[in-house]
């Protein structure tokens, strides 16, 4: 509640002050005193788990099997947070829950911040979802060496991915690595890399990771659902996907894509056209008309202002670009968006947005056996509901805000 509670059990009541069982406070606990220090002080409730307490309690009781559970084990692991609490909070229209827990592993504490993604799309966006992720596989491979070798529940499961993709690899290499003995899941991605190779001709590694600036932004524009249904070749989806590049790196990035687009050509046989879209550089698109499909779809990228953007259509391209050189009105600056996202605490490395107002107007009363006055009423009061995460050094954090009543 946001008050003190000198009274307060450790652990769902078994330890309390009340039955003299406990000769202090959960409120003097240190992670107590942490996990409150984080939350929101516009809080209307929260609660708070300490995890040690917890199987501390259900190691003296009867209420697992040692067979099922290897709760010492579990207890012992690194891996597993001291505390968790939750809060949450009323905002204009709507409500705020928030998560917290200590990051013990230092979980994404190296990953960067997202910016604003939302001014990278069309304010005709639907759906919104950020990320940032690591684009260096040394980092990859540090963390997938654990899973594997050194675990019996996965080395079998391992063993028989990677040998089967190195018969694989043996078929379309000249020059197929040394097999290991007791492969883990590092391993499995190097022989990934080397089949799309022999497939490509492409180091992904080299050629393509080692460009990424490790940022990544899908949307979804505005969509009518029962056209789709109707006619799904010729009622396009404008969906867009980013990546973000090192600019420094664009022309050697540039000519990878040039071999993908060229291994694209050769081997499904289709025109890939250049279209200036109002970026920096000239898009690639796949015409429309696939061999033996009949399609409005006509995919397609461009690099500009330091991303790779790829699109459903040709309009999505012109979108999303139009949308950054403000020759579109932009997502940001929607104010249901704002609304949503703008209770979201902190820096955020995932972020995710949608209009529930949108998807639950291309619904129908039958959907939800509603009446049509109970479906109406719904429609003009659900708004939309945003989603964020981020870690550092101390804690994880992530948060959902839902709105209601839109203007």
């Amino acid at each position: 509640t946001g008050q003190r509670c000198p009274l307060l059990p450790t652990y769902f009541g078994y330890r309390t002050l009340v039955k003299g069982e406990e000769n202090r406070s959960l409120a003097e606990e240190e992670d107590f005193q942490s996990a409150r220090s984080m939350i929101s002080e516009r809080r209307f409730a929260s609660a708070f788990l300490n995890v040690e307490e917890l199987l501390d309690f259900l190691e003296d009781s009867n209420f697992y099997s040692d067979d099922i559970y290897d709760l010492t084990s579990l207890a012992d692991s690194t891996d597993i947070p001291d505390w968790a609490a939750i809060s949450m909070q009323w905002i204009d229209r709507g409500i705020v829950v928030e998560a917290l827990m200590p990051n013990t592993e230092g979980y994404a504490t190296g990953l960067q911040s997202l910016d604003n993604p939302a001014e990278m799309v069309s304010e005709e966006t639907i759906g919104l979802l950020a990320a940032t992720f690591d684009p260096d596989l040394d980092n990859w491979r540090d963390q997938l060496e654990e899973y594997g070798s050194d675990d019996e529940d996965l080395s079998y499961f391992v063993e028989e991915l990677y040998g089967e993709m190195y018969l694989e690899v043996e078929r379309q290499s000249d020059r197929p690595p040394r097999k290991r003995e007791s492969p883990n899941m590092a391993d499995v991605l190097d022989l990934s890399l080397v089949l799309a190779e022999s497939y490509s001709g492409v180091d992904l590694e080299r050629d393509l990771m080692d460009y990424l600036g490790g940022k990544l932004i899908l949307g979804v524009e505005e969509l009518d659902l029962a056209r789709i249904q109707e006619r799904p070749a010729d009622e396009t989806v404008n969906v867009v996907a980013m990546v973000s590049y090192i600019q420094e790196e664009e022309d050697s990035f540039a000519d990878t894509l040039e071999d993908l687009t060229d291994l694209l050509e050769d081997e499904i046989n289709v025109d890939i056209d250049s279209e200036d879209v109002g970026a920096e550089n000239d898009a690639r698109i796949i015409e429309p008309g696939f061999p033996g499909i009949e399609t409005e779809y006509a995919p397609g990228y461009v690099l500009h202002d330091g991303f790779l953007i790829l699109g459903t259509t040709e309009e999505a391209l012109e979108n999303a670009v139009g949308a950054q050189t403000s020759d579109q009105t932009d997502l940001a600056s929607l104010g249901e968006y704002q609304r949503a996202v703008a209770t979201l605490p902190g820096d955020k490395q995932f972020l995710f947005w949608m209009s529930l107002q949108h998807i639950v107007s291309q619904l129908d009363p039958d959907d939800f056996d509603m009446t049509e006055d109970e479906f109406e009423a719904m429609e003009v009061s659900v708004g939309s509901i945003a989603a964020s995460a981020n870690a550092d050094a101390e804690q994880i954090r992530t948060s959902l805000s839902i709105t209601f009543f839109p203007e």
